[in-house]
């Protein structure tokens, strides 16, 4: 513990300058300006949007959030009307398995275009173009509507998510299949993928339990700079920009590449995903695009709030592509009701910001003062 206080209030001096009580602001999505015959290079990552993909051809690119944080680009082949949609997205969880499960989700409940079944899916891995492991995700299904079949690839890059769905009113599901297979192939080739073989959500063996909980009021202060100061380091860890003993040090994990079991049955709302073994921390997912609840234990915060009672506490924090926001923390893990109140609709602690750019440094909004 004393050296985790250490790390932190190092991180404290290091960052002082970094530290500001601004609000962030957000613009509002935009359709792109893009040639219908040119290709466009996505802003922070070597993702290529082409004119053409195989026999498809670009409508439109979207800007879903600000910054192209979350970008779709819509295409059509003109000859069976069989359309695709190319997404990359930066989730506040960049866990493959949870927005594939998610992905699942959004088709199975929520499609416009039929029904489908998620028990009869094929599903498979493969290999992105530019990769060596089979860390990409697919589906596909039959559908029972407007259109016949559908498809849908997932993989992330660094912290993206690449996301590919095709659906057609032609053809059958052999033959999307083979389409979605061949169109991925066709991608444009990129880096930082991921090195480790796909892993699937299946169902929690257990339940987790859940204590009383109650917020946090004293040294919230403290609690604050010291939840952002860690997430800082995190956003530094993603960048490349952090010494291997400060990881350590404040036991920062890798969210993204963890295994992840489902809290009960799918849910169109959202789903609450943990990773397999442990009963201290989850991931609320909300709907199919990123967004994201984040419970996991604060072992600073447990140390200024120690009342005698044993407890641990935990933080709370939600993200977008362009923020993390922490909101107020709990002693006690707190259930899916407090959890999901408090990140949506209770007061924000802090804020750290998301960098793009290369030359674009962390920075720290506080909400509350220093005691």
């Amino acid at each position: 513990m004393v050296s985790i206080l250490r790390t932190v209030s190092n991180l404290c001096l290091g960052l002082a300058g970094a530290v500001f009580l601004t609000a962030t602001a957000f613009a509002q999505p935009a359709e792109l300006a893009v040639p219908a015959n040119k290709d466009w290079q996505h802003d922070w990552t070597p993702m290529t949007f082409p004119a053409r993909i195989g026999d498809f051809e670009r409508d439109r690119i979207s800007q879903i959030e600000e910054r192209q944080t979350n970008v779709a680009g819509q295409y059509t082949d003109r000859e069976n009307g069989t359309f695709l949609t190319l997404y990359i997205y930066r989730p506040g969880n960049a866990s493959t398995a949870i927005w594939f499960d998610r992905a699942l989700v959004a088709i199975g409940i929520a499609e416009t275009y039929g029904t489908v079944d998620l028990d009869e899916m094929k599903i498979g891995t493969f290999v992105p173009n530019g990769g060596t492991a089979q860390s990409g995700q697919f589906a596909v299904l039959e559908v029972d509507g407007n259109i016949r079949s559908t498809g849908v690839a997932l993989y992330r890059t660094g912290e993206w998510l690449v996301k590919l769905r095709i659906s057609s009113p032609q053809m059958s599901v052999t033959q999307m299949d083979e389409l979605l297979r061949e169109t991925l192939t066709e991608l444009p080739e990129l880096t930082a993928l991921d090195n480790g073989s796909a892993k699937f959500i299946s169902a929690c063996e257990d339940t987790l339990q859940f204590a009383e909980t109650r917020p946090i009021e004293s040294d919230l202060g403290a609690v604050a700079l010291g939840q952002a100061i860690a997430v800082t380091a995190e956003q530094n860890v993603a960048n490349g920009n952090f010494d291997d003993q400060a990881i350590e040090e404040l036991s920062i994990e890798d969210r993204g590449g963890l295994n992840y079991c489902r809290q009960g049955d799918r849910n169109y709302e959202y789903n609450v995903y943990r990773p397999v073994g442990t009963d201290d921390r989850y991931t609320v997912a909300i709907r199919d695009a990123g967004f994201s609840i984040e419970v996991y234990p604060d072992l600073v915060a447990t140390e200024l709030n120690n009342d005698g009672s044993g407890d641990t506490a935990f933080t709370v924090r939600s993200a977008t592509g362009l923020e993390i926001v922490l909101h107020t923390p709990f002693l006690g893990l707190p259930n899916l009701g407090p959890a999901s109140q408090s990140a949506l609709n209770g007061p924000v602690i802090a804020k750290v910001n998301r960098p793009l750019a290369d030359d674009e440094d962390p920075t720290i909004t506080l909400s509350v003062g220093q005691e």
